[in-house]
């Protein structure tokens, strides 16, 4: 416990009572205490030194308030307890009023004040700035017994609400009947209050339908928040009023913030019912409370086939089947070339003389894709031989083919945004005015080259992005709630069934909950929300918005064969017709120098 003690310089006779209630009172709690009272210093620090340490000293609001910004900084606000003893010191009610005048009372600070008969400070605190988050304590004196009240108001206008909070005596020591129950749950019947609350919206059609879960493609993220908003002023018993904007809070060229961060900033609105993501030129400027459903983005596309991503031509078998069929063409290549020119020798028959390598591999190439041959064999022993390797590529080749025709119908799934960036797909983004500001301003490896491959006309409206992803080769970065929108209205069963997700951007992206900075009521939305989500109320409306559409039967994912299936035959043609041609080349340059020479 830390003490910062004000003297201001009046004695004191009886305070042993105070002593032990601040010994009860303050020794249980981690509190640091700043002392506004005419106590005599030396008399009265001796014995509060038994559960405090001393921190300085001063003897005036102007020292308390320059004391208290040092200390700010040093110690957590939460942990402040301010003493305040009116009793025969003018210079602590002072104190008191400056406090009103700079709004030093509203949370998380809080006060203990000492007063012998409560009617002497109710005339003076009627009009206070004393909001449900400010915590306050008075500590009427009965006797050698303390009687301990709550205090807050509503709002300005409102009459004070005094709270029976407990009492101390000689005899039972402290009891604090409203202990396990901050201000923020006590408080949080605010009695029709009428509060302003500030939403996005992009089209003034969502005014119609924020609770019914249709058209979730349209300000998706402030319909998915209402559920929740709603549940929370109910819980706080206020009248609403909702204000719309298109912005969340940029700033202009004049250097203000408009939207929702500049509504907040000037007071024109209790909280905002849209969660806004965190931006670190936001956070001076409002107050980030509870998390709110996620808002999923990612990426969707139709799942690339085999063959973009493999050679399905190689892919086909396995490396020891293919050291196996090299193995058996190269004998079969041996065993003909060797029985070919035999059979020839010894028949005295003239194939072309006499065989070359090249002319036995090319029949063996002939026997190897099943297309016969143009040779007339003589003899039994390559009639056996030919038979033979025939009709074992024969089932080769059956199994080449079964493959081929499965995989030209097989389709693979991307694991990562990298691989994502990696692979030949185009990238873009859903048209959304903070979309490209978060991509453009990504640190990450991966995120500067999503946001380069997407580049500066990559950004396209859901119903272009989507009927791009049904075309397929395209990754589109959308909100889910929206694409699955579209996809239960536009997307054939199996179409649903060939897409997948791939994490985008955003690992994962949660709007705030925001108020302005001190807030009256800060305490009770921000306690309100998080029992909404512990209710089970927020995880409700977030079931019933992402609806993911269901692939209930995948069928066969039949269609034209394309140029990327049949690309690497081209290539072989190609380069095979290349190299004809320079070989043919070659023959005519040597055919014409010999007849030259």
């Amino acid at each position: 416990m830390l003490l910062t003690c004000l003297d201001f310089g009046l004695s004191i006779t009886k305070h042993n009572s105070i002593i032990n209630f601040l010994s009860s009172y303050a020794k249980s709690k981690n509190v640091m205490l700043t002392l506004h009272t005419c106590w005599n210093k030396d008399m009265f620090l001796d014995k509060l030194l038994d559960f405090s340490k001393i921190a300085n000293y001063g003897n005036d609001y102007a020292t308390f308030v320059s004391t208290h910004t040092h200390i700010f900084q040093k110690y957590s606000f939460n942990n402040l307890l301010i003493i305040i003893d009116l009793n025969n010191c003018p210079k602590a009610w002072s104190s008191l009023l400056q406090m009103n005048q700079t709004d030093s009372f509203a949370a998380p600070a809080k006060y203990l004040i000492f007063i012998d008969n409560i009617a002497d400070i109710e005339s003076t605190i009627r009009n206070f700035t004393i909001y449900p988050s400010s915590d306050i304590l008075i500590a009427e004196k009965h006797a050698s017994d303390y009687k301990l009240h709550g205090i807050y108001r509503i709002n300005a206008i409102s009459d004070l609400i005094w709270e029976n909070y407990g009492y101390w005596s000689c005899e039972h020591g402290l009891v604090e009947y409203l202990k396990k129950y901050p201000p923020s749950q006590r408080r949080h019947d605010l009695k029709q209050q009428n509060l302003k609350v500030m939403i996005r919206i992009t089209n003034n059609d969502t005014w119609n339908h924020l609770e019914d879960f249709r058209y979730t493609s349209v300000d998706g993220f402030t319909k998915l928040s209402y559920g929740a908003s709603k549940c929370l002023f109910e819980y706080c018993n206020a009248n609403v009023t909702y204000l719309g904007t298109e912005f969340f809070g940029y700033k202009d060229k004049t250097g203000n913030y408009n939207g929702i961060v500049g509504a907040l900033m000037r007071g024109e609105i209790d909280t905002s019912g849209s969660p806004m993501f965190t931006r670190i030129e936001r956070v001076p400027l409002i107050t980030y409370m509870t998390m709110q459903s996620p808002y999923y983005i990612k990426f969707i596309l139709k799942k690339p086939p085999l063959s973009y991503v493999k050679n399905i031509f190689f892919s086909a078998f396995d490396y020891k089947v293919w050291a196996a069929v090299i193995v058996s063409f190269v004998v079969l290549v041996i065993v003909s070339l060797f029985i070919y020119n035999t059979e020839a020798k010894q028949a005295k028959i003239n194939f072309q003389s006499k065989l070359t390598i090249s002319d036995v591999i090319l029949v063996s190439l002939e026997v190897l894709s099943q297309q016969g041959t143009y040779m007339d064999f003589q003899r039994m022993s390559s009639r056996i031989l030919i038979l033979t390797f025939l009709v074992a590529f024969f089932f080769i080749f059956i199994a080449y083919s079964g493959n081929i025709v499965a995989m030209l119908q097989a389709q693979v799934e991307l694991k990562s945004t990298k691989e994502l960036v990696d692979s030949r797909l185009d990238l873009g983004a859903e048209d959304i005015n903070f979309m490209q500001l978060f991509l453009s301003q990504d640190t990450d490896a991966v995120g500067k080259q999503v946001y380069q491959k997407i580049g500066e006309n990559g950004y396209y409206p859901l119903a272009v992005g989507m009927e791009k992803v049904r075309k397929g080769f395209f990754a589109y970065h959308a909100e889910l709630a929206e694409a699955y929108y579209y996809m239960r209205e536009k997307y054939t069963n199996n179409e649903m069934c060939c897409l997948q997700e791939v994490e985008g951007y955003f690992q994962y992206l949660r709007g705030y909950s925001v108020t302005r900075k001190r807030s009256p009521y800060k305490e009770i939305f921000k306690t309100g929300l998080l029992k909404v989500d512990e209710y089970g109320l927020k995880l409700r409306h977030y079931n019933l918005w992402y609806i993911k559409p269901i692939c209930h039967t995948k069928g066969s994912n039949v269609g034209s064969v394309g140029l990327i299936e049949c690309r690497m035959a081209f290539f072989l043609l190609i380069y095979g017709t290349l190299i004809s041609m320079l070989f043919l080349l070659a023959e005519r340059i040597i055919h014409y120098t010999q007849t030259t020479l």
